[in-house]
């Protein structure tokens, strides 16, 4: 049988609860009956005193005849073998309690009629063996009466603190049936839907604070994957459009071979953006998913810009744009060298892609403050107000119209991040943009 979470807290408690009383009926008990059985024991060790004081001052009264009104229950062994008992001793038969009895160890014992008395066994003096009693039937009736009320008593607090229990846990735990219910009703198309919180200050607060933010990023993460779908759908859709709208225009009648080229170049155009896209696609996917493994290795990252503004700079002027390096020596990092390689194209690229004819572009390194900075910086008309803030995000460019699929800078953002970097755009406006990539420098050789 499996009990519910209440059921096993109430149980829990119900034990602990158990054990504590058990604990402190048996301490009552035994601090109770060591009071009692103290007071005996010093009016007993009283006695003793007092049948040592007579041998040493009148050992007559004792030879003559034990019958001390001071001393009721007593018997006393003599030098050369005599004995006296007094009567009270004898009706009660104490000599039964002197079996196997100690010396100095007092004991309770009970006669055949019921009456218990506290029983000491001493030697005051050589050749003289006294024995004294003292009633105990007031402790052992005392002790009766609290044994009894504690297991009267002790199990009935049991069960109305159980009942308390329950009834506490079922209050306690209202909010979590409240957050299960409203749980319940959260699905893929409600993902807007919060928990209460009753007391944010509490643990069922604070579980339902944390579930709430886990639900917020639940959200935003199927907004973007609903965005990243409608985008993709498009994104894809528009070369497969125009490959088709391509192909069927060359089909239609007879084509002289020359136009028929230019629809095989624009095929391949196409085929050529869509397979840049999917690989685009790919990347983040494999990202995302921890399946790019990095190979860091310590590399200058100055020369590694400039081989990437070689690279570029035919494109540069193939777009009537002007190409400037400027590049600090001895800018080392530790990295791989193919993301990273990949960011700074990116980033490159996107600057080329959306400054107009005449403006220019310049890269620059340097070291600064214990960091490496590569700056991107162009002529451009600057980030759309409408886009600002969202650059990196996947499919978002800066104009409707513009070239490219918009992930340009979202898979550098990624590959500067898997390389302990970090992108920003450090200014835009009416007069051009400066896109920062930051890294740790190399620790020197």
């Amino acid at each position: 049988m499996r009990l519910t979470f209440r059921g096993r807290m109430t149980a829990w408690y119900a034990a602990t609860l158990s054990a504590l009383l058990l604990v402190f009926a048996v301490q009552v008990y035994a601090l109770v009956r060591a009071g009692l059985l103290g007071e005996l024991d010093g009016a007993l060790r009283a006695d003793r005193e007092y049948v040592e004081w007579m041998l040493d001052s009148s050992p007559e009264r004792l030879e003559a005849g034990p019958e001390i009104p001071a001393l009721p229950l007593l018997t006393v062994s003599l030098r050369e073998g005599h004995r006296r008992d007094t009567e009270a001793w004898r009706e009660a038969g104490l000599d039964g309690a002197l079996v196997g009895l100690p010396y100095d160890t007092p004991i309770l014992w009970s006669n055949a009629a019921g009456d218990t008395f506290r029983v000491l066994k001493a030697a005051p003096a050589d050749d003289v063996r006294v024995a004294l009693a003292r009633p105990a039937n007031d402790a052992r009736v005392a002790l009766h009466a609290l044994a009894l009320t504690l297991g009267i008593g002790l199990p009935s607090t049991l069960a109305f603190a159980v009942l308390g229990g329950l009834l506490l846990a079922r209050r306690a735990l209202r909010p979590v049936g409240a957050m299960a219910a409203r749980a319940r009703a959260i699905t893929a198309e409600r993902l807007d839907e919060r928990l209460p919180v009753e007391n944010p200050h509490d643990e069922f607060g604070e579980l339902a604070t944390v579930f709430n933010e886990t639900l917020e990023r639940l959200e935003c993460s199927f907004d973007q994957l609903r965005r990243f779908t409608a985008d993709a759908s498009h994104q894809l859709r528009t070369p497969l459009a125009a490959m088709r709208a391509v192909g069927e225009a060359g089909l239609r009648g007879e084509v002289p071979a020359e136009s028929l080229r230019e629809t095989i170049a624009s095929m391949l155009e196409e085929a050529d953006r869509l397979a840049s896209l999917t690989a685009d696609l790919l990347t983040i996917t494999r990202a995302e998913a921890g399946q790019l493994p990095l190979r860091r290795e310590r590399l200058d990252i100055g020369t590694l810009v400039q081989e990437i503004a070689e690279t570029l700079r035919p494109l540069a002027e193939e777009a009537g744009l002007a190409l400037a390096c400027d590049v600090e020596a001895g800018a080392t990092v530790e990295a791989d060298a193919a993301l990273l390689r990949q960011a700074v194209i990116n980033v490159l690229d996107n600057a080329l892609r959306y400054t107009p004819t005449g403006g220019s572009v310049a890269m620059r390194v340097a070291r600064r403050d214990g960091a490496v900075i590569v700056e991107v910086r162009d002529s451009g008309p600057g980030i759309a107000p409408e886009v600002r803030g969202r650059e990196f995000e996947r499919f978002v460019r800066g104009q409707s119209d513009a070239p490219g699929t918009g992930l340009g800078l979202a898979v550098a953002r990624w590959t500067t991040e898997a390389n302990g970097g970090r992108i920003e755009v450090a200014e835009t406006g009416p007069t051009g943009t400066v896109v920062r990539i930051q890294f740790p420098a190399a620790a020197e050789a």
